[in-house]
């Protein structure tokens, strides 16, 4: 095919041939809407542009299509691996541009390559943005450098998979604007408005992770399409001005912006200054009239809290090591935690006065005669110094990774005063050991997803599952030294590609239940079962 040939798909919606963008005169293969030519959907060799005229676009003897220059130098090419014995080029009447074998069947699986897959900057409806996770590789929309220019832009919109899909706009390696999380219906950072043009479909399963649209009204001619500035903008075709129609576009205002605001505030565009802080901060110091730069937690706050309800801050939040009062006088008040590692702790020789620290430590690193979990007296002074744990059993976290899929575990957790606290976190004594054995078996014959609640399924993918069941088997392992800890589960948790350790046969699998099992003499609890009970005991100074 030379420039100025063109092939037209069968309903005379596409057209794929060479043209000039804007002023330039540089030439490019590309796919336009035949009743708009300046629209165009696809270019192939958008970082390397023919200089005249005498491009040519050819079927190699292996199979491959080659786009040629002047010289007969290769500017673009599939690198399709092994030889075809029959290759077909063919241009589709939704705009795909596909090489199959002739024999093959028509379905997209049999494509041997095809534009969809290699996108630039418009998304049309079927295709799809996100990751091809059976073929290990990501589509994503890149801008165009200017209207003059096709080549890679600065602005990319991609599919997130972070932990819930979401649409992120960059600018080059930095965050420009997003859409909020995928929550089964729409994206929770988008104005949700009627829309009775098309319908988004984000799929998540262990062969993909993709979003794409499909129109209500098929004759509908629209796409989306990220703009050098950075914009996304949904367009339809207006038949009667024979021209596009923007009907929506993001961001839509700076509240769209990503981080607008700073840290800890909120954007309002309806209000004057637009930004403003969450209860409980205040403006960063840096901030003015001017240039608003986020929030940080009000000082004066924290000063009016009681120890309680420092307490319940700290465990309202996971990252949340360690509290202590700020003020010492009149009985303790304020408030002051700590966030990741507790530093430059040190022992004092001399008695300079007393203060309890509360940390927050798994009840696995405490055993029964854990220092850590007693005072200690200064004889000579008359006063003393004394440690105060937080106990938050690792089981506990189990609970909420593997409870939605095995419900057979439950936690019991009772008080006994506050100068004792017992935590009781044996799995049950009764059918609850039968069904921990039914989960450990199925899980070591490769079919843990059976502990799956249904309602899971379009969830999660089937890998990410499986990886909760397994961070929740090692979370119940007999050995208390083979449990992670409260900072492990969390980094399991966080980072999806990290390698976890086989888990072993967990605490109460093949024990058998009360009504099997024989009491020991003295009438208590079965011989061979164990409840694992951990009991922390804080003691007053003397």
């Amino acid at each position: 095919m030379q420039d100025g040939d063109t092939l037209v798909s069968s309903a005379q919606r596409f057209e794929l041939g060479f043209f000039s963008p804007g002023k330039s005169k540089n030439r490019y293969l590309g796919i336009w809407y035949k009743q708009s030519p300046e629209t165009v959907v696809w270019v192939a060799n958008r970082n390397n542009p023919i200089l005249d005229t005498n491009g040519s676009l050819v079927i190699s003897d292996d199979g491959n299509l080659l786009l040629l220059n002047e010289s007969k130098g290769t500017v673009w090419t599939l690198n399709i691996s092994g030889k075809l014995e029959n290759p077909v080029a063919q241009l589709l009447d939704n705009g795909n541009f596909i090489v199959k074998d002739n024999f093959s069947s028509n379905a997209s699986e049999s494509y041997l390559w095809q534009s969809f897959d290699f996108p630039t900057d418009i998304l049309l409806p079927e295709m799809k943005l996100g990751w091809n996770l059976k073929a290990g590789f990501d589509r994503y929309l890149t801008a165009w450098r200017s209207a003059d220019d096709p080549s890679l832009g600065d602005y990319t919109f991609k599919l997130e998979i972070d932990l819930l899909p979401e649409m992120v706009i960059y600018n080059r390696s930095e965050k420009f604007a997003r859409t909020g999380p995928w929550n089964g219906a729409f994206f929770g950072g988008i104005p949700t408005k009627p829309n009775l043009l098309f319908e988004p479909i984000v799929v998540t399963n262990q062969d993909e992770y993709t979003y794409r649209y499909e129109s209500f009204n098929n004759p509908i001619v629209m796409l989306l399409k990220v703009n050098n500035s950075g914009m996304i903008q949904w367009q339809i075709w207006n038949e009667r001005s024979t021209g596009w129609d923007s009907v929506y576009f993001a961001p839509e205002d700076v509240c769209g912006h990503y981080g607008h605001c700073g840290p800890n505030s909120v954007c309002n565009i309806d209000e004057t200054p637009i930004c403003e802080c969450l209860k409980g901060f205040v403006p960063n110091s840096q901030s003015n009239h001017t240039s608003f730069n986020g929030c940080v937690r009000d000082v004066s706050l924290n000063e009016s809290m009681s120890l309680e309800e420092c307490k319940a801050k700290c465990l309202n939040n996971c990252s949340c090591q360690a509290y202590i009062n700020s003020n010492v006088t009149g009985g303790g008040s304020g408030c002051l935690v700590w966030f990741g590692d507790l530093v430059d702790i040190r022992k004092l020789v001399e008695n300079r006065g007393t203060q309890d620290i509360f940390i927050r430590v798994p009840a696995s690193e405490l055993g029964t005669n854990s220092s850590s979990g007693t005072s200690t007296d200064n004889e000579n002074k008359g006063s003393s110094k004394h440690i105060w744990i937080i106990v938050i059993p690792i089981l506990s976290l189990a609970m909420v990774i593997v409870g939605i899929m095995i419900p057979y575990m439950r936690r019991k957790i009772r008080s006994k005063g506050e100068d004792l606290l017992s935590f009781d976190v044996g799995m049950g004594l009764d059918d609850d050991h039968a069904e921990l054995t039914e989960a450990w078996d199925k899980w070591t014959s490769d079919r843990g997803l059976d502990l799956m609640d249904p309602v899971l399924e379009e969830a999660a993918s089937r890998h990410i599952l499986l990886r909760y069941v397994n961070i929740g088997l090692l979370c119940v392992q007999e050995n208390a030294e083979n449990r992670p800890s409260m900072s492990d589960v969390v980094s399991m948790l966080m980072n999806e590609t990290a390698t976890l350790s086989s888990p072993k046969q967990p605490a109460f699998a093949h024990i058998r239940s009360h009504a099997d099992s024989k009491l020991s003499p003295g009438g208590g609890r079965p011989e061979n079962c164990s409840v694992n009970d951990i009991t922390v005991t804080i003691m007053e100074a003397r």
